[in-house]
């Protein structure tokens, strides 16, 4: 079975740099490259290496190269994450996305016990969240609750 190459050509590589406004000593250095290289890439002397190629529209156009179509429409512009639907988030947005996950299956789980205590005061919560990475972990307290109102379920 043969592999199939994806290529690209000089004058593509040389267009994606261009309408990002990168040098090509720019981008030889995210190539990981000489001038030289990253010059005779451009002018057809030598086959753009596709990961390069990717590489340079992440750089330049912020585009997401995805094998499929989970990431279509997804991009970076500055230093954020911007949805298909338009949703900028930053990094730290991003991780804090993990901590909430967290917090509501903690919510969800303590609202299954009791509310009231045995003693008919409010029973403390306690919630702990730990970053899997980092090892990190806060502590969440307070007093549940009971509120009712419109559309608020006792």
């Amino acid at each position: 079975m043969a592999v199939t190459r994806k290529t690209v050509d000089g004058a593509t590589l040389q267009d994606v740099r261009q309408h990002g406004g990168i040098s090509r000593e720019q981008a030889a250095a995210v190539c990981g490259v000489c001038s030289k290289t990253y010059q005779r890439w451009e002018t057809g002397r030598a086959r753009v290496p596709w990961a390069a190629y990717q590489l340079l529209r992440i750089l330049a156009l912020g585009e997401l190269p995805a094998a499929g179509t989970a990431w279509d429409g997804w991009r970076f512009f500055q230093d954020k994450l911007c949805t298909p639907e338009g949703w900028a988030l930053s990094a730290g947005e991003i991780r804090a996305l993990r901590w909430l996950l967290q917090l509501k299956a903690a919510i969800n789980t303590d609202r299954r016990r009791p509310f009231l205590q045995q003693d008919n005061q409010p029973r403390r919560a306690v919630i702990t969240l730990e970053d899997p990475e980092t090892g990190h972990r806060q502590v969440l307290e307070g007093s549940l609750r009971i509120r009712t109102g419109p559309g608020i379920a006792a």
